[in-house]
């Protein structure tokens, strides 16, 4: 994710709240990264390893076509000798279906309790869906 965003890393980084900020410097922490280099992290989009979950989604959201034709999933985000209209509506149900895969995963992740079964579920089987997908 890091290499296929970088050019819009500044962006990212700037349209960020105040919580998600602190969120992504808590996990900086918990990794060990010095945040005293946060200007080299932010140049080189390095921080978006540690953003908080719901911002991966707003990214994949924004990004769409940056995490497909094996840059993070293996699966082709252009289509070829296509019509336009076509081809945006596979493009639309694919992001569907991966964007659906990445707030089941959030979901689980905001529980501070245990969480529904059914939100277990939900969540292991968009894991499996997105590990299966991944780009070699």
């Amino acid at each position: 994710m890091v290499e296929n965003l970088r050019d819009s890393a500044y962006d990212i980084f700037s349209a960020m709240s105040n919580q998600e900020i602190k969120s992504m410097i808590e996990a900086m922490q918990e990794h060990g990264v010095d945040i005293g280099d946060m200007e080299k992290l932010r140049e080189s989009g390095q921080f978006m390893l540690y953003i908080p979950p719901d911002l991966v989604v707003a990214v994949f959201n924004e990004h769409t076509s940056r995490f497909f034709d094996g840059k993070v999933w293996e699966k082709p985000w252009g289509i070829p000798s296509v019509p336009d209209e076509t081809a945006h509506e596979i493009q639309a149900q694919t992001k569907k279906i991966y964007l659906n895969c990445l707030e089941d995963c959030t979901i689980f992740l905001r529980y501070q309790q245990a969480p529904l079964p059914i939100v277990i579920h939900r969540a292991r089987m968009s894991i499996k869906f997105l590990k299966e997908k991944f780009a070699k």
